[in-house]
């Protein structure tokens, strides 16, 4: 007689599937019982096995004393409780105990990863049909320790679901987990990221162990969060304290979640309306893998936990209020487009009235090395650092969310690399949404001397999507209108805005003549665009002359590889351009391959002091034949000549270069501002 509670055991258990049990032993479907009724009275004494997953013969071999017990091995295994050296049991041999497998299951977020394809609600009988042969193929292979494993380990109805290109090539799932999934980092059971969980943890790494193993046998007695997104990990903790909230509270309550909702879809009114509507399309059926696995967002993946976490941090820091204007530069350190940015800013507080109206993004780097370019009051945001470790794909969707939530009037783009690329995604329906406006100021000159850079690459990508481009030079918009071929309503869309001083400086003393060295002085990037080459091949060619240059590389460290002439003096960066000892300088050198209107051309032109300097791009709008010394870029005898002309005559040199002092003065912040309400009237 079958003893009830022995009936209940094996009905319950993982690793009875009387599906399979009827396909392997087709009589019992002409007897009067159930294929666990058949297995306890006559199966088990006949060395069955009650599914693929649980082998008879080798758990007897393995555990004689089953036979002498109760000459059942599955109700043996059942009773006392141990998986460990077991044998093939259905999770794996040698790798925890029945407990610990209970406990996996659990923070897996599947109910159970063996028994819940035998419910024909779940899927459709081709479905049904394609496990039993996956099985059969899996348990046919010739098996070694790690196969044996990851055979037993697999959530096979989940996996095949989550990875349907191993359905569409015939394989067999466990081969090619060890061959290839388990390097593309594919999870044999949902909830556990085997990626991240090698990434964050030093010891599962070295190990050698598949990750699954090492954490059923190592992870969970240490106390090892299975994802990013469960309790334990770092960025959970992250997010949690984010938003003041308690870690273990959120932790159940998800759990909670998750089980409730696998619960009614096991069972209940919404399971049976699930399985009508199975009937009618078998596809429903497979959504039930996904449920099994529904998180609660963001506590679903990796990436949207640090989506929401810098989400949280970006408005922490932008108060939670609304902007009427945000600007995105790539960062704040030594450089002309920052300075820009600044002007921008404060001409926008003055049209709206308020500084803390504007919102400063940094989007590159978190640098912000100069705020005082900036209103006092503007608020300033670090998407840099809060979008740290997402992907690239992420990072520009987060930007674009963020500006979006912050329902600005206009958004104004100063060199933000990430907005370039986010606008040839959403920049239609972003320009639905507010103004778009962006600066351009010079096309770069890649090595092989081709022009590239925002206004080559981005222009034409992007020019719908903005309400005007803003340019700080005539030269600039003359060659975008000629480059492509802009009609006259495009052309209305290219506004100039000339760069407003910062200051007007005094007149700059001039140096005595008496006994002293001559010095010329040079500021700016000590980047390949900047030639600072140049400035030594003319120092080379001056022996009697000091010349002495404030700036670092930024951009790249080209200056680096180059030999220093003995006559230059490297005096590391300014801190105010009126820190600068300009009454020791005869003349100033500024060099370039290419630029636009550079703002250290335009402080030196309010001191007075002579300037021999590049005549490309948008400098020639400052460098005036008749108040300063225009050269060509690699023409240095012209150089040479021109800094010994100031030298012979440094009279006649100062006041050429007063009369540039009185032109460059026109450059307001008024009429910047002016400039600016019309172009976003344009």
């Amino acid at each position: 007689m079958i003893d009830p509670s022995d009936l209940a055991l094996i009905k319950e258990s993982q690793l009875f599937d009387a599906e399979w049990y009827l396909s392997q032993y087709p009589e019992v479907t002409y007897l009067d019982m159930s294929p666990e009724e058949h297995y306890l009275t006559f199966g088990a004494r006949l060395g069955r096995d009650p599914s693929p997953l649980f082998s008879t013969k080798m758990y007897l071999s393995s555990n004689p004393d089953a036979n002498e017990a109760e000459g059942n091995a599955l109700l043996h295994f059942l009773k006392s409780r141990l998986l460990n050296g077991r044998g093939r049991t259905g999770v794996g041999q040698g790798i925890a105990s029945e407990g610990l497998q209970q406990e996996r299951t659990r923070e897996s977020e599947s109910a159970n990863f063996n028994l819940t394809y035998r419910d024909d609600v779940k899927f459709r009988p081709g479905f049904r049909r394609l496990i039993r042969a996956t099985r059969q193929q899996i348990i046919s292979e010739t098996v070694s320790g790690d196969y044996e494993t990851i055979a037993n380990l697999i959530d096979l109805p989940q996996y095949l679901l989550r990875y349907g290109d191993l359905v569409r090539a015939s394989v067999n799932p466990v081969a090619h987990y060890l061959n290839n999934g388990r390097r593309e980092g594919r999870r044999l059971w949902p909830g556990f990221d085997p990626k991240w969980y090698l990434a964050n943890n030093a010891g599962a790494r070295e190990s050698g162990l598949d990750p699954h193993v090492h954490y059923l046998e190592r992870g969970h007695a240490e106390g090892l969060p299975m994802s990013a997104w469960t309790l334990g990990s770092k960025l959970f903790g992250d997010y949690c304290r984010s938003f003041g909230l308690e870690a273990e509270q959120i932790d159940a309550a998800r759990r909670e979640y998750q089980t409730s909702l696998r619960a009614r879809l096991d069972r209940g009114e919404l399971a049976e309306m699930v399985s009508k509507a199975t009937e009618i399309e078998p596809l429903i059926g497979q959504g039930w893998a996904a449920a099994m696995e529904a998180g609660v967002s963001p506590l679903r993946s990796e990436v949207v936990l640090r989506v929401m976490t810098a989400m949280r941090a970006m408005h922490d820091e932008a108060q939670f209020r609304r902007a009427k204007a945000v600007v995105l530069i790539p960062w704040c350190h030594l450089g002309g487009a920052a300075r820009v940015a600044g002007y921008l800013a404060s001409a926008l507080s003055e049209i709206y009235g308020r500084g803390d109206d504007i919102v400063v993004v940094r989007t590159e780097t978190s640098e912000l090395d100069y705020p005082e370019w900036f209103p006092s009051n503007a608020r300033h945001v670090d998407l840099a650092s809060a979008a740290e470790g997402l992907p690239e794909e992420w990072k520009l969707r987060l930007l674009i969310e963020f500006v979006r939530s912050l329902r600005p009037t206009a958004v104004f783009n100063v060199n933000s690399r990430s907005f370039w690329e986010a606008l040839l995604i959403w920049g239609r329906p972003l320009s639905k949404a507010t103004d778009i406006y962006s600066y351009m100021f010079c096309a770069d000159v890649d090595i092989y001397g081709n022009s590239v850079g925002y206004p080559i690459r981005r222009f034409h990508q992007t020019f719908a999507h903005h309400r005007a481009i803003l340019v700080d030079s005539d030269y600039l918009k003359n060659d975008l209108v000629r480059r492509f071929n802009l009609h006259e309503a495009g052309q209305r869309k290219v506004v100039k805005m000339a760069t407003p001083l910062e200051a007007i400086h005094s007149v700059a003393m001039t140096p005595g003549n008496g006994e002293r060295r001559r010095q010329i002085f040079w500021a700016g990037r000590f980047d390949r665009q900047k030639r600072v080459d140049l400035v030594y091949r003319i120092a080379t060619m001056l022996p009697d002359l000091e010349f002495r240059m404030w700036g670092k590389p930024v951009l790249d460290r080209s200056s680096e590889k180059l030999r220093v002439p003995p006559n230059v003096r490297h005096e590391g960066i300014y801190s105010a351009f009126s820190d600068l000892p300009l009454h020791e300088c005869d003349a100033w050198l500024y060099t370039s391959e290419w630029d636009g209107v550079p703002n250290i051309l335009l402080d030196i032109a309010t001191t007075g002091v002579p300037i021999v300097g590049t005549a490309v791009g948008g400098t020639s709008e400052v460098l005036h034949e008749d108040a300063s010394w225009p050269i060509r870029v690699e023409d240095v005898d012209g150089y040479v000549n021109a800094i010994r002309s100031i030298l012979s005559d440094p009279v006649a040199a100062r006041e050429r270069a007063l009369r540039l002092r009185g032109r460059i003065q026109e450059r307001t912040a008024d009429r910047y501002r002016e400039a600016l309400s019309r172009a976003m009237e344009v």
